[in-house]
């Protein structure tokens, strides 16, 4: 009698030990599914985070053409006023020539 009183506390036991496994279980199986209904406003974050890097990376790239084309623009400005102080000193220095010609012709 008392062995099965000892097997009836131990059934009951492993009974409510296996309860208890069953509710944690379907704790974690709500939590998940919580969790699980969150993924596709996730998903749909992630898609608009890339279509912002998407046009970022394009003005970026569009910036870059465009410094890219005000640099050459300013190396050739740079070329056209040196192309013209050159002209400016020997047209100055045809004047000063040509005057000092005046000069000895004068004299």
């Amino acid at each position: 009698m008392a062995q099965l009183r000892t097997a009836a506390y131990k059934a009951e036991a492993a009974r409510e030990e296996l309860t208890q496994q069953l509710v944690d279980a379907y704790q974690q199986m709500a939590a998940l599914r919580e969790a699980a209904a969150g993924v596709p406003a996730l998903e749909a974050d992630i898609t608009a985070l890339h279509d912002r890097l998407d046009l970022a990376m394009e003005a970026l790239g569009e910036r870059n053409t465009r410094v890219a084309e005000l640099e050459d623009d300013v190396q050739d400005m740079k070329v056209l006023f040196r192309d013209q102080l050159d002209e400016a000193m020997r047209q100055l220095e045809d004047a000063r020539q040509c005057r000092a010609s005046s000069r000895s012709a004068v004299s």
